[in-house]
């Protein structure tokens, strides 16, 4: 430090004894020692170099670090120590100052904690208020250590007055200072800082600092009990920019008069393949026209030069000197200028000093007037950093309009700059603009539909006032492709197919009548015997013979006297062929005609035929077929089409589109043109007055005369003829012939079946009169042969000698393809052919493009959509009719796929007959007239009415003889035995004899008896048989046989006819007997009649006994035995007996193996009988 107080007393009295530097030392802060030490010597050192007594260390004192000191040789001598050179000293590493509070030794004298709250502030005086905190600390620190510490802002700056403190001082600022003042009387201290706000003082009064912080800063302030050597105010540094830099600027300008002349002209050249500036197009076709502008210029131009000057100032206001290292000074839109500052670059700008620098730019032709911006931008660095960086100045100018005497031109395209020309295009994009000879080319589309001559003018008007005008010309003629379209033959219209089918649930009926013969005779002889008095049981007695009179009546009889059957009839509509893919169910065929009466080819995509939808769906498109696509200069081209649309086209609007390939320049673009017809409307041409389809029919090729229809349906009343040959009538799409009686039509099917099927019938049904029928289709006939008819118009109608299930629109004939109209074809041509509705769509020589079949739900407009349905009866003597129980028969309109289901019972009847229920059903399309129908045949066979005769059994017998049945069972036990040598093998052997009574040659004996039941003629009978079914062990079994009477008539009212019957039965046992005869063709069959089981009327003897014989059998490997006990059988046995005996075989000598087989038999005698049976000993 600069002062030190004196060695001795201390103030305040302390004792002199010890030295204040010694008194420092004691407290860790630093001092200097007496000279003639080491103190002495370090004086050489930095004088922030000092020792620290309590660590025994050298430190620098402004940054706290321990250094080492060096002194002859000797690291850090303690102060005292005599040294013969000055040391030297180098920094090992630093240490922060430490606060009070970081003490581990007190000062004698220390603050109390009230300072460190107030910071010695006085509640009744605000100038004590600044510090915002104090602190204490035991080294001497200063404004960049506390920055350092963080306790002040980076960059804070320090000022220590020197000398007394009293006084006003310069605060140093960048390059410029403020005033301070200071009042200090020992303990207390008032600064005065108006321009620069003071962030903190430092009181040192070593080895203390006591800083007082101000937050952001003071302008003032007074601090009470403040004892210091010297003072340090710290204040943030200054504000301002590292380096300035302004400019000024100044425009001026001068010119001199020029000789320029122009010329100029225009042409114009079509691209190939065009000539001749003429381009032939069709409408969508372009050609690229290139205009070419032709500018030439002479003489010399007008001199002019304009520049803008001034001066560049640069200024440092830093405390360091500033280096600049670069100058680039230019007008933004305007030239680069060039820059003189006495000293070529890089040259320094001291601290607070500033450098001039002049400039100018020039333009090399006059600018436009407006406001232009001068720019200086300065590359510098400051000190001795590497750091560069930019600082740029601006200077606004003005440069003014050129007086009038320079002559400026003004155009629609704006001003004109001097020595220069413009030239304006109404078809250029844009105007050019020509410093001198040159040209300019621009590009145009010429485009169709009009035919134009297009002339284009060019004027030049130069900046000397000089005007030229050009023009140039060039031609287009536009084509389009004539389009006509025109039916060549009438539209077809696709039908619905009808089909009926019917299915009956029994094709055979068998009933046995409601009442037999038998009945009506039981009841006229009850009758009979009641008018007599006699009681019905008497009288039944007597009619029936005692037997069951339910047996005897229908009743009785097996089956039913009714049955029903469930018939199902199913009207099928199906979708025409056109669903499958195989023929269309619409079309409509025609040809269009593309005339092109250009000079040029005209290359088309396709050719489109469009059809309106009547229905208000969407409108039907398909493509003609046409020879080839490219339609030559002049020529006309004819395509045909046919189209299939998906609804009926008859009052459709269709019209064509030739579809043409757009170019550019001759080469296809991909864009196409459409040239469409005049729209015609499909079957609208008319036929002449009067005129109707001719009928024409064929009938097995048999020529049917001048009315056909007449003919066939005449024919079909007939008898079909022998080997089932068919009648097929052609009618292809009937005209709505007024047919009389329609609604009973349905009556025609029952007449139709009756006849076909070979049947007797009376002609005519009710409700349909057949004469006057044939008599109206005769008239309409004969109206029709009078008009002309088209020749292809027909429906194939087949009617088989059998009842048939197909529909009659099923057999048609092809119609044979229209003859190809010419092309073009006069109007009158199209109207002719479009008259009528052929049967099939017509061919096409060429290959059409026929769209994809649509889906039969799809359709609108198809023929035949509705039909009327019905079902009748056949009727006549051969035929029968049935009553309907349950559902209904079909009738009525049907518009879709149709089932009816309805049962019919036929009888019950009285009498019985073999004979059929045909029961056809049909259906007519209102619209073309067509049928069909489908019949079913029930055979109805009525039975067991029997003759007029009644036939039953009087009185019988049933025997048969008594016998026996013999049987025999042997058995031997063991049936296997094994011995030794010299031993004895035992065996015993039992025999049952079984006799059974049974019964043989069972017979019947019977009397028949025939009644004649009518009474009115005798009944002559034939063929007697009967049948005999027994049951034998659960089992029946039959027999049949004939027998014979003793005569073959019963006369009327006479007595019966008896007959006797003998025959042997199958079995012995119960069982029925029935007999028949022939009356007539009728046959009679007698009541069942039940007998019993026969019994024995006598004892067949010769099987009462039998002869019974036991024996061994013998031969190789066969042993005998002897019996031991018991007997055996032999002689003759009248019953059932049980034989038992014992047999011994051996001693045997060899070993081996032997067989004993014993053998009994029996005879039965008359005749004679034998049985055996074995039983065999190994």
């Amino acid at each position: 430090m600069s002062s030190r107080r004196p060695c001795g007393r201390l103030a305040g009295g302390r004792p002199s004894g010890m030295s204040r530097c010694c008194l420092y030392a004691a407290l860790h802060l630093f001092c200097r020692c007496p000279a003639g030490s080491i103190a002495h010597s370090a004086a050489q050192l930095p004088s922030l170099i000092r020792w620290d007594p309590i660590r025994k260390v050298w430190v620098d004192m402004k940054t706290n670090g321990v250094v080492s000191v060096t002194s002859n040789s000797v690291t850090n001598p303690a102060p005292g120590t005599t040294v013969a050179a000055g040391p030297s000293y180098t920094q090992q590493g630093e240490t922060r100052p430490q606060r009070w509070s970081d003490k581990s030794f007190f000062p004698l004298v220390i603050p109390d904690a009230e300072w460190f709250q107030s910071c010695g502030r006085i509640q009744d005086d605000p100038l004590t208020h600044i510090a915002s905190k104090c602190d204490l600390f035991k080294d001497v620190v200063n404004c960049q250590q506390l920055a350092q510490m963080g306790y002040l802002p980076s960059g804070v700056q320090s000022f220590v007055p020197g000398g007394n403190i009293n006084g006003g001082f310069q605060l140093p600022n960048g390059c410029s200072s403020g005033n301070l003042g200071v009042e200090y009387d020992g303990l207390k201290m008032v600064f005065n800082s108006p321009q620069i706000p003071i962030l903190a003082v430092i009181a040192k009064d070593l080895p203390l600092s006591k800083v007082y912080y101000f937050g952001s800063g003071v302008t003032q302030g007074r601090l009470l009990n403040i004892i210091m050597l010297k003072a340090e105010f710290c204040y943030a540094p200054p504000n301002i920019s590292p380096l300035y830099v302004s400019k000024s600027a100044t425009y001026s300008t001068g010119m001199q008069p020029g000789t320029a002349a122009w010329s100029f002209f225009k042409t114009v050249a079509l691209a190939p393949p065009f000539t001749n500036n003429v381009a032939a197009m069709f409408k969508g076709d372009s050609a690229d026209a290139t205009w070419t502008l032709n500018v030439q210029k002479t003489g010399t131009d007008t001199v002019y030069q304009g520049a803008v000057n001034g001066q560049i100032t640069i200024t440092n206001p830093q405390n360091a000197p500033v280096t600049v290292y670069n100058i680039n000074d230019y007008v933004q839109g305007g030239p680069q200028s060039t820059v003189s500052c006495g000293s070529p670059v890089p040259f320094q700008i001291q601290p607070c000093s500033s450098t001039v620098c002049n400039y100018v730019g020039y333009w090399p032709a006059a600018p436009a007037p407006g406001s232009y911006t001068n720019l200086a931008d300065v590359q510098y660095s400051v000190g001795d950093t590497a750091v560069m960086g930019n600082q740029v100045g601006t200077a606004i100018f003005q440069v003014e309009q050129l007086s009038a005497a320079v002559g400026t031109i003004n155009t629609a395209a704006g001003a004109i700059p001097a020595g220069q020309a413009v030239v304006q295009d109404g078809m250029a994009p844009q105007a050019y603009g020509f410093s001198g000879t040159s040209q300019q080319s621009y590009s145009s589309q010429l485009t169709c539909p009009d035919t134009a001559i297009l002339t284009n003018q060019a004027v030049l008007t130069a900046s000397t006032g000089q005007q030229i005008t050009q023009t140039a010309t060039v031609q287009k003629l536009c084509y389009e492709l004539a389009v006509r379209i025109a039916q060549t033959s009438a539209p077809y219209v696709g039908r619905w197919d009808w089909a009926v089918s019917k299915v009956a649930s029994a094709q055979n009926v068998t009933l046995k009548p409601a009442e037999t013969a038998w009945d009506r005779y039981v009841n006229q002889q009850l009758d009979l015997a009641q008018a007599t008095g006699q009681d019905t049981a008497t009288a039944m007695d007597a009619i029936t013979g005692g037997q069951n009179l339910t047996s005897l009546t229908a009743d009785a009889m097996p089956g039913s006297t009714n049955e029903e059957v469930a018939y199902t009839v199913t009207f099928t509509r199906s979708a025409p062929q056109a669903v499958t893919g195989s023929a269309p169910a619409f079309q409509s065929v025609g040809e269009v005609y593309i005339t092109n009466s250009s000079p040029l080819n005209a290359q088309l995509t396709e050719v489109q035929v469009s059809m309106t939808n009547p229905f208000g769906g969407l409108p039907y498109t398909t493509t003609a077929s046409c020879p080839m696509l490219t339609v030559a200069a002049g020529q006309t081209l004819t395509c045909r089409y046919i189209a299939t649309p998906s609804f009926n086209p008859v009052g459709a609007s269709v019209s064509a589109s030739a579809i043409y390939q757009n170019n550019r320049n001759g080469v296809p673009t991909g864009a196409t043109t459409p040239f469409t017809s005049a729209a015609i409307i499909v079957g609208a041409a008319a036929a002449p007055a009067g005129a109707s389809r001719k009928l024409q029919a064929a009938t097995s090729g048999e020529d049917r005369g001048d009315n056909p229809l007449a003919n066939v349906l005449s024919n079909i009343l007939k008898p079909a003829p022998a080997g089932g040959t068919t009648t097929s009538l052609s009618i292809n799409n009937l005209p709505p012939i007024p047919i009389p009686n329609l609604p009973e039509m349905p009556n025609i099917s029952g007449i139709i079946g009756s006849r076909a099927g070979n049947k007797s019938s009376n002609g005519s049904s009710a409700g349909f009169n057949l004469s006057k029928f044939m008599s109206d289709v005769a008239k309409n006939m004969a109206n029709d042969n009078k008009q002309g008819r088209d020749e292809h118009e027909q429906v194939d109608i087949s009617i088989a000698a059998e009842s048939s299930d197909a529909s009659d629109a099923d057999a048609k004939a092809p119609a044979p393809a229209p003859a190809a109209a010419p092309a073009p074809a006069p109007a009158d041509t199209v109207v002719a052919a479009a008259a009528g509705n052929p049967s099939e769509p017509p061919q096409m020589p060429l290959a059409p493009v026929v769209a994809a079949a649509p889906a039969a739900a799809n359709l609108q407009g198809l023929q035949q959509e509705c039909v009327e349905a019905g079902d009748v009866f056949v009727t006549g003597d051969e035929y029968v009719t049935g009553m309907l129980v349950a559902g209904t028969f079909p009738s009525g309109r049907i518009c879709s796929t149709t089932t009816f289901t309805y049962t019919v019972r036929y009888g019950p009847f009285k009498e019985c007959f073999n004979k059929q229920a045909v029961n056809k059903a049909s259906w007519v399309a209102a619209d073309t007239q067509q049928a069909g129908n489908a019949s079913s045949t029930v055979n109805v066979a009525v039975e067991g009415c029997g003759a007029a005769v009644a036939a039953k059994a009087k009185s019988y017998a049933v025997w048969a003889k008594k016998s026996y049945r013999w049987d025999v069972q042997k058995k031997v036990s063991p049936s296997s035995v094994t011995v030794g040598r010299d031993q004895v093998a035992k065996a015993t052997y039992s025999i049952d004899y079984i006799r059974t009574e049974i019964l043989v040659n069972p017979k019947l004996s019977t009397t028949m008896q025939f009644d004649n039941l009518a009474g009115t003629s005798a009944v002559t009978l034939s063929s007697f048989s009967f049948t005999v079914t027994s049951l034998c062990d659960g089992q029946q079994r039959q027999k049949t046989g004939t027998f014979k009477c003793a005569a073959s008539t019963i006369p009327a009212g006479g007595t019966p006819l008896t007959c006797q019957l003998q025959t042997d039965l199958p079995c012995v046992g119960p069982g029925v007997i029935v007999a028949q005869a022939l009356a007539k063709d009728r046959t009679v069959t007698s009541v069942p009649f039940n007998f019993p089981a026969p019994k024995s009327i006598d004892v067949l003897s010769e099987s009462e006994c039998a002869i019974v014989v036991d024996e061994f059998s013998q031969g190789n490997g066969l042993l005998s035995g002897n019996v031991t006990s018991g007997v055996r059988p032999y002689g003759k046995l009248c019953g059932s007996k049980q034989f038992v005996y014992t047999a011994a075989f051996g001693p045997f000598q060899a070993c081996g193996k032997q067989k004993a087989t014993n053998v009994f038999f029996f005879m039965i005698g008359g005749p004679t009988r034998s049985s055996r049976a074995n039983a065999s000993l190994n």
